[in-house]
């Protein structure tokens, strides 16, 4: 159970931390954070005046060490979407309402299962902790070519559970035996159909792919890449995202398996606003019923 009360308390911290080293150090959000994780994690301290140093370090101590995964998740998710807010770079953190849902499905794909987890595209690691909090996880590895992803995603895995990062572009990464791929694939259609080419040999025969992909994956189809990936694989399912999620481009969820056996029961859904409870059940049902149904 996530208490919204203690997810405040976890990025109010950060934030009076950060402005006091803004104010004292002239440290701009994105080295504040870095700065703040560093003296939590190993307990050490700023090189500043004593006075100073013992303000700072009561700032730091309102950060409890009691704090739930998922409390830790999501306060440090909104700490780093303020930072991209303030350093004005583009967000690069899959919205909670995504990662519910790839939680839910995972439920269903896992059951009581201990799996390694891959998130081949890792940003700040929202949706690959969304999805490995609260569950049996053997191993899990991230890959990204940008710094500052790398840099927090692996802040939220020294504060939840410690992740195996790799800090180089994702299609120069073999990995093997995984038995989940989870990713937010923010690229074009053409680096989807590569990097679902190149990552599909990196799991288990029988498991999975859960992707987030532009819709215009589904238009612009190159047939010899599509040939590659159904030699491999099969689409089990798409669930349409709501259009409020997304400013330009629309996306989905796919469940890709790595099987050779053809799909009986496809999936196919539409998620509706979450605001509607109703109609939110009712597509929940609709999923749990293919699952009770046999999902595949």
């Amino acid at each position: 159970m996530v208490d919204e009360k203690i997810v405040e308390e976890i990025f109010d911290s950060f934030q009076e931390c950060a402005i006091f080293l803004y104010d004292n150090l002239k440290l701009n959000y994105y080295d504040s954070i870095l700065m703040i994780s560093k003296n939590l994690l190993d307990e050490s301290t700023i090189d500043i005046d004593k006075s100073l140093e013992l303000k700072y370090k009561r700032r730091l101590n309102k950060f409890k060490d009691s704090y739930n995964v998922e409390e830790l998740r999501k306060g440090l998710n909104y700490v780093f979407l303020n930072c991209y807010k303030e350093m004005n770079w583009p967000i690069d953190s899959t919205p909670d309402a995504i990662v519910l849902v790839m939680n839910y499905l995972v439920d269903k794909l896992y059951p009581k299962k201990e799996i390694s987890i891959l998130d081949p595209l890792i940003g700040t690691g929202n949706l690959l902790y969304g999805v490995s909090n609260n569950r049996n996880v053997t191993a899990l590895y991230g890959i990204d070519n940008n710094d500052v992803s790398i840099n927090l995603s692996k802040i939220m895995g020294n504060f939840i559970e410690p992740i195996n990062l790799f800090y180089q572009d994702t299609l120069t990464v073999k990995l093997e035996n995984i038995d989940l791929i989870v990713s937010d694939v923010v690229c074009d259609v053409d680096f989807t159909y590569d990097f679902i080419i190149h990552h599909i040999d990196s799991l288990k025969e029988e498991c999975y792919m859960l992707l987030l992909i532009d819709n215009e994956f589904f238009t612009n189809i190159n047939k010899d890449k599509k040939k590659i990936i159904d030699s491999k694989a099969v689409m089990q399912g798409i669930i349409e995202l709501p259009d409020s999620f997304f400013k330009e481009k629309k996306k989905s969820i796919v469940l890709l398996r790595r099987s050779n056996e053809p799909v009986k029961n496809f999936l196919i859904a539409k998620m509706p606003e979450v605001n509607d409870s109703g109609a939110m059940k009712e597509f929940l049902n609709k999923i749990e019923l293919y699952f009770i149904n046999g999902g595949n």
